[in-house]
């Protein structure tokens, strides 16, 4: 599948990265530092809130490939907003 679809694997490399390095790596700097100063929390509720959909159509569908992997997704954005009011 990714072999016909380059692209396609490069993005769920980057999408891979994102959600089991970038966002855990931001947990630790909040948890660390104790400042959300420079965090926006508006972008991480609709990423939240669109990982949650994601989820809810893939389970509709039975689409697993679509659910599985924002569950990880919503959960880490989830710890970061609650981080986010957390410290604020």
């Amino acid at each position: 599948m990714f072999s016909k679809y380059p692209a396609g694997l490069i993005g769920a490399i980057g999408t891979l990265i994102y959600i089991f390095v970038g966002l855990p790596m931001q947990m630790y700097v909040i948890w660390s530092t104790g400042s959300v100063e420079s965090l926006s929390i508006v972008p991480l509720i609709v990423g939240a809130f669109s990982g949650t959909n994601y989820c809810m159509h893939g389970y509709t569908n039975r689409d697993w490939a679509v659910m599985i992997p924002q569950i990880p997704n919503v959960a880490f954005t989830l710890i970061i907003v609650g981080q986010c009011v957390y410290y604020r």
